[in-house]
């Protein structure tokens, strides 16, 4: 009726290939389960050192644009002076050259 002795013995078969199959998924998930759950605390635990350095570094530029910005309002004024020290260094030096001859002048008359 069912096709005879094949019939039972793939009947045989599937049941015992059912029944390792479901022996061999318990011992698979009771180490796959723990392995998983490493997997993902390391993917957790890298994610959130990723953001640390990212939050870090993004702060440090933040700094960094701070100080660009002080700087470049700080030139001109940083500028203004010192061409002021410039020109007052020429003026010093041009009014300072006919002092010096007067001196030497006198320095070679008191000597002769």
């Amino acid at each position: 009726m069912f096709g005879g002795p094949s019939f039972f013995g793939g009947f045989l078969v599937g049941f015992g290939t059912g029944f390792v199959s479901r022996e061999i998924t318990k011992i698979g998930l009771a180490v796959a389960k723990p392995l998983t759950k490493s997997v993902v605390k390391a993917a957790v635990t890298s994610l959130e050192k990723g953001k640390e350095s990212i939050a870090y570094f993004g702060e440090s530029f933040e700094d960094l644009v701070a100080e660009v910005k002080v700087g470049m309002r700080a030139k001109p004024a940083e500028a203004t002076a010192a061409a002021g020290k410039a020109s007052s260094a020429k003026e010093a030096t041009a009014e300072s050259e006919p002092v010096k001859e007067t001196v030497k002048k006198k320095q070679k008359g008191s000597a002769t």
